[in-house]
């Protein structure tokens, strides 16, 4: 009796110990999926919805110096970075020499926050050699969470070396939480525009609309 007491005890400690939570990161991949690739994306437009007016600067010409920027999706934050020049009137030409303005973006921050918690049993790796197996997660509940942040800024000089204006360093965020209770039952929430969540979808038209 005493020795049956004892491994029910062991039995009873060890499943209390694995239902007490736990926190895990997520497991890597080869590369990004496309919510990874959205928060990093919105994270930059949202920083450059900050930056200031450049309407004063107006018709001149500006040369995007990016030697000074490295950032996940490289691209994207370019085509960013030109659309915003673009879009404030200022008119860009293929090299330094031809430009009045030089503009250096930076990146202090881009990158993705990866949170996990577990309220459950979590995957078991069970045996050795041939034998090895993993059990499968069994999630009472379970938090998935991932933020992506960014925080950009920079400056333009004119062609003398003289300083012309500052992109102030503003800070932004986008956010994905999937939970999940009772191992089946799924709710997501994110603050990323559609198809990643209900917002900015379009309306369904009517089928007598053309």
């Amino acid at each position: 009796m005493p020795t049956k007491f004892r491994l029910h005890a062991i039995t009873v400690a060890i499943a209390l110990f694995a239902l007490t939570g736990c926190v895990t990161s997520r497991k890597t991949t080869t590369d990004r999926t496309p919510i990874e690739r959205e928060l990093i994306s919105q994270s930059y437009a949202r920083a450059v919805a900050q930056w200031p007016d450049l309407s004063p600067y107006a018709g001149q010409k500006f040369f995007l110096s990016l030697d000074t920027l490295d950032v996940p999706d490289q691209k994207y934050a370019e085509n960013l970075l030109h659309d915003y020049l673009l879009s404030n009137g200022l008119v860009e030409v293929a090299s330094a020499e031809e430009a009045t303005l030089i503009v250096r973006p930076t990146a202090a921050t881009a990158g993705i926050d990866d949170f996990q918690f577990l309220f459950g049993l979590p995957e078991l790796a069970i045996g050795g050699g041939p034998f090895n197996f993993d059990t499968p997660e069994i999630s009472l509940f379970k938090k998935d969470w991932q933020r992506g942040r960014t925080r950009l800024g920079g400056y333009a000089m004119n062609t003398d070396g003289t300083y012309a204006f500052e992109l102030p360093t503003t800070g932004a965020e986008a956010k994905y939480i999937r939970h999940t209770f009772f191992l089946f039952f799924t709710w997501k929430w994110s603050d990323l525009q559609y198809p990643f969540s209900k917002k900015g979808k379009p309306e369904a038209k009517d089928d007598g609309e053309e």
